[in-house]
């Protein structure tokens, strides 16, 4: 009995020194961020895994970033890809693409093809608990 009444003491003990957050587990994304279309290059903006903007400049198509995302408990994560074609009005287009754990969370698609409704820019966002 005496045994048994140490490891209970050495495991209460370890449970309130750590606190509840060391036992309740993050919630972890698989993400992949997508840029396609007819354009031959493009500017980038997005969220990286800690939320904050990353900016490419002048880059070829196809890209694709995969990144893992990590959320705690009690946080949330927003994620963000912006892609403006570089050449103008009828220069291609451009198709952005978010996704979330092998599945498509947003797309939207830009042809380019008319000044007056086109503006060669898409924007995919989602947000995670």
């Amino acid at each position: 009995m005496k045994i048994n009444k140490s490891i209970s003491v050495v495991v209460l003990a370890m449970l309130f020194f750590s606190g509840c957050e060391a036992l309740t587990p993050d919630n972890e994304y698989d993400v992949i961020y997508e840029v396609t279309g007819t354009s031959t290059s493009v500017n980038i903006q997005y969220n990286d895994v800690s939320g904050y903007p990353i900016d490419l400049i002048n880059v070829n198509l196809p890209w694709t970033l995969e990144m893992h995302v990590s959320v705690p408990y009690d946080r949330m994560a927003s994620l963000m890809l912006f892609a403006s074609n570089i050449g103008g009005i009828g220069t291609g287009s451009v198709i952005a693409t978010l996704y979330v754990d092998g599945s498509i969370s947003d797309t939207e698609i830009d042809d380019n093809d008319d000044a007056m409704f086109d503006d060669g820019m898409v924007v995919v966002t989602d947000i995670l608990f």
